[in-house]
Formats: C-alpha cells, sequence, structure tokens
C-alpha cells in the first residue's frame, strides 16, 4: 500500500455481560482448568505433564473439550479429568469453577478468546508467553505467562501459586478488563467514518 494510506489494527472484543466478578478466596485444593479444543496445539499435554507430581490435595486439572476429535490424545491426558462439553449458557459455571485458566498452547494463538472470556469473569489465566497470547496482559496483572512448550515452567508457575495462593487473589482484584464488543464494533465505525471524512475531502 501507498505510505499515505493509513492501516488500522482492531483488536477483537468479547461480548461482556454485566456480571459481578467478585470471588471468594483462593485455597487449597486449587482447580486448574482448559477449556478449549482436546488436540495437541492446545498444548495440554503439558498442563498434564506439569500435575504429574502435585498432590491432588494441593491442587486438580480440569479439562473442558469435546475428548472424541482426538480419543488417542484425549487418553494420554492422564493427571487430568476430562469434563466433556458444555453448552453457551454453562460459561458461567465452568469458569466459576476454576480458580486458574491454562493455556500451554504450542500453536500459535492469534487471539485467545477463551482467555479473555475468564478474565471478564475474574479468572486468571496461565498462558504461554508465545503468539496473541503474550498480549493478554503484564505479567502480575491478571495473571502470568510461561515458556511455550516447556512443561517445567508451567510446573513451576502452578507450585508457586501452590505455596501463595493469595497470588491468584491479587491476580483476580488487579484484572484487566477485557474490551467489549461493543467497543469493538465503536472502533470500527470510527475507521469507516475516517475514510469518509478523508473522501470528502
Amino acid at each position: 500500500l501507498p505510505r499515505r494510506v493509513p492501516v488500522h489494527v482492531i483488536p477483537y472484543g468479547i461480548d461482556l455481560a454485566p456480571r459481578d466478578v467478585s470471588r471468594a478466596p483462593a485455597r487449597l485444593p486449587l482447580r486448574f482448568g482448559c477449556v478449549g479444543a482436546v488436540l495437541p496445539h492446545k498444548g495440554l499435554h503439558l498442563a498434564a505433564e506439569a500435575f504429574r507430581d502435585v498432590d491432588p490435595m494441593h491442587a486438580t486439572l480440569h479439562i473442558w473439550g469435546n475428548a472424541q476429535a482426538d480419543p488417542e490424545y484425549a487418553r494420554s491426558l492422564r493427571n487430568a479429568t476430562l469434563e466433556g462439553v458444555f453448552a453457551d449458557e454453562e460459561k458461567d459455571r465452568v469458569f466459576d469453577s476454576l480458580d486458574v485458566l491454562l493455556m500451554p498452547s504450542i500453536g500459535l494463538e492469534s487471539f485467545g478468546l477463551v482467555a479473555r472470556e475468564a478474565m471478564a469473569r475474574g479468572v486468571p489465566v496461565l498462558a504461554a508467553d508465545d503468539g496473541g497470547l503474550a498480549e493478554l496482559f503484564e505479567d502480575g496483572r491478571g495473571g502470568a505467562h510461561v515458556r511455550a512448550g516447556d512443561a517445567a515452567s508451567l510446573r513451576a508457575a502452578i507450585a508457586a501459586l501452590i505455596d501463595d495462593p493469595s497470588r491468584i487473589d491479587a491476580w483476580s482484584h488487579d484484572m484487566p478488563r477485557p474490551k467489549s464488543a461493543a467497543a469493538h464494533a465503536g472502533e470500527i465505525e470510527a475507521v469507516y467514518q475516517s475514510v469518509l471524512e478523508r473522501r470528502r475531502r
């Protein structure tokens, strides 16, 4: 494109239903969870590996998604409870059941919709430090990043939260609010308005 033509990068927004996102203090056993496709590129095997030596009295791992998409892969996810799929209207129940959402993707995520849906409900996130997940938040504000593809890095982050669950409460309290779909639409409309104004000139 010619240099005089502006390029606009507009990150997506999500539906933000008004609701109370205050949460009870985190306490052992902590509930960690993954939500989405039960497929290798989501890095769920890394989460399962990270929980290999975790005492279930301290923390448990739960995975929501369609285990039939890759049954062999799903069977390999030992140390995790497979919860199956859920209806859209059950999102609040699922996210409210979690202390921390895990996003250990090894494929490059372009946005991180599930992470933002969790954050909108006050649920902190441990996410891979690659792709769009690296842009979710600043470390310590709403969660933390771990090395992509590294189960040991994820295990260390989980162990730190088991040792000090109050960090989860601090992350939830300082949670950045994801952008709403309405704000996203407004930004797109503003771009169209700017194009029309340039044409009128």
